[in-house]
């Protein structure tokens, strides 16, 4: 069985008759099963992507049988069960806003780029989906899951879609999955129909990008994995994460005739104009409610299987209602860990580069350790991170190494207060780069008077620099502990003589919240994130805590 027998969804007909043929979603309130939801989200983005109007949409996409998808035939894995279907959905106000850019005017045929694809169509179905199944339990509605057009990786490449959560109220994200689409243009290329992996011999060059970008995605997104059992450890550039690029494999390998890929296919070309309208070969497509819906469930699958692999909480809460939901998810992990089965060449190269890459690491490490020990990290003049940029150390009056060193994948990247900070283990250093040289000042300066409290409540300066090619300015600081969920009235107690010594300094924090305090190991808490502190000449300064305020 193929991919064409997978999400035979169809919109029972009393759902059809009961509202008009682009349907207003129900005010908040009120309830929608699983099953009106791909109803609603197909019948919406048949009408955004302008396919009664759409003309040329590029070279139909015929595959031969030899590119048919082999690995990746997984018949329920990608379908709702029935009674999940049968879920009901109550609205609120933020599933109700989500709407409004799914009931808004079509795609003007003027509008060029991939960028209009990617936002119109793709972006809102999925942060429908997140919510839609994330709202429902309790116990995650201190986190915060949506989706992100053009999110960078690794501060490097831009996917089209990542999905990205964030934690209380503070502004710590992290990408868990991504989508990344391939047009018939692309898809139909003899490159990337050579995609298959398993033939062995040579990689085509588009096939090697291809893959590059999914292990560069893999690294930030170690939450979703391939099952152990279908994936040795060690071949984790291809295989540690099939699930957010499965859709790049499945449409890649799909039949001609599958819903699915050719939906998708001309989702992406009616809204684009990627054709241009004298192509003698152009086709004229004839996509229905129908095959969008299948797109949206396909979506919608996907959303739910990165869900629970990310989140124990939601683990539990839908395996206990729909052990079938969870069971067909598993069988994606299965079927995903299939599609990318390597030949031994490949598993035997991939095995040496790991072998490689842990062998330079750790000497790595051996050097950085004492350094970072004695407070003589800038006898390194260079550090390599691992999104091609180069850490260039301001020089001290110690002598310098005439050696680089690399530092391993960051275990985290988060964002905020306009910087971008990259947390690592081994060694556990933190380096924050700042996007405004004045913000890299400010807070250095802040740094620099608050000296005798670095490593006794606030974190280490280790060095600063200007990174290359970005010419964007950073701080290596020392690692501290994890941030806190929340801060209770007695980790507010213990924190206070620290916060009234950071004002004998006369330094105001003005940040003060729980993502900024964090707790070592050891029970040790400090206080983190100086992006937003300044002078304070006020003997009565004071810094309020954000929860006490904001409620």
């Amino acid at each position: 069985m193929t991919w064409q027998n997978v999400l035979q969804v169809q919109a029972p007909s009393t759902i059809m008759s009961s509202w008009d043929k682009y349907p207003s979603f129900p005010p908040p309130g009120q309830k929608l099963t699983i099953e009106e939801i791909c109803v609603f989200l197909g019948t919406h983005l048949h009408r955004l992507a302008g396919t009664e109007r759409a003309e040329a949409i590029g070279p139909a996409m015929t595959l031969s049988p030899e590119f048919q998808c082999r690995h990746f035939d997984s018949p329920g894995a990608m379908s709702f069960a029935k009674d999940f279907l049968e879920h009901e959905v109550e609205v609120d106000t933020t599933m109700y806003r989500l709407t409004y850019s799914l009931e808004g005017p079509p795609a003007g045929s003027g509008r060029q780029g991939e960028d209009i694809a990617t936002g119109n169509l793709v972006e809102p179905v999925v942060n429908f989906w997140l919510h839609a199944f994330a709202a429902s339990v309790p116990e995650v509605k201190a986190q915060r899951w949506y989706a992100q057009v053009k999110a960078r990786t690794n501060q490097e490449s831009l996917n089209e879609v990542a999905i990205v959560i964030t934690k209380g109220k503070g502004t710590y994200f992290e990408n868990k999955a991504c989508i990344e689409f391939k047009n018939p243009r692309s898809s139909d290329s003899s490159s990337m129909r050579a995609l298959e992996l398993s033939g062995g011999g040579p990689l085509p060059t588009t096939t090697k990008k291809v893959l590059k970008q999914a292990a560069k995605y893999g690294f930030d997104l170690s939450a979703v994995r391939t099952a152990r059992n279908t994936a040795a450890p060690w071949s984790f550039p291809m295989a540690i994460s099939t699930i957010p690029f499965i859709f790049c494999h499945a449409f890649l390998f799909g039949r001609e005739d599958n819903p699915l890929v050719s939906t998708l296919a001309y989702t992406k070309n009616a809204v684009t104009n990627s054709a241009p309208r004298d192509d003698k070969y152009a086709a004229v497509a004839h996509a229905t409610p129908e095959d969008y819906q299948h797109f949206a469930t396909a979506i919608g699958f996907w959303v739910f299987s990165v869900l629970i692999h990310s989140e124990a909480t939601l683990r539990t809460f839908w395996g206990d209602k729909y052990p079938e939901m969870v069971s067909n998810a598993n069988l994606l992990t299965l079927s995903a860990g299939k599609a990318t089965h390597m030949s031994p060449l490949e598993v035997t190269l991939i095995r040496l580069w790991v072998i490689g890459l842990s062998i330079r690491l750790f000497a790595n490490y051996l050097i950085i350790w004492p350094l970072l020990k004695l407070k003589k990290l800038p006898m390194l003049r260079r550090l390599k991170q691992s999104c091609d940029t180069t850490l260039n150390v301001h020089p001290s009056w110690f002598p310098s190494l005439p050696i680089g060193v690399s530092l391993p994948f960051p275990r985290a990247i988060l964002h905020q207060n306009g910087s971008t900070v990259y947390v690592y283990a081994s060694p556990d250093i933190v380096v924050k780069v700042f996007d405004n040289p004045v913000s890299y000042t400010r807070e250095s300066l802040c740094y620099d008077t608050l000296r005798s409290l670095q490593g006794a409540g606030i974190p280490l300066v280790y060095g600063s620099g200007v990174r290359s090619p970005d010419q964007r300015h950073f701080l290596i600081l020392s690692y501290e502990g994890k941030q806190l969920e929340t801060v209770s009235e007695s980790d507010k107690t213990a924190i206070q003589p620290l916060v009234d010594r950071i004002h004998q300094h006369r330094i105001h924090h003005h940040d003060l919240h729980a993502r900024n305090v964090v707790r070592n190991a050891r029970g040790k808490l400090s206080i983190i994130d100086f992006g937003l502190a300044e002078p304070c000449s006020d003997d009565q300064c004071t810094d309020r805590w954000k929860e006490d305020f904001e409620g």
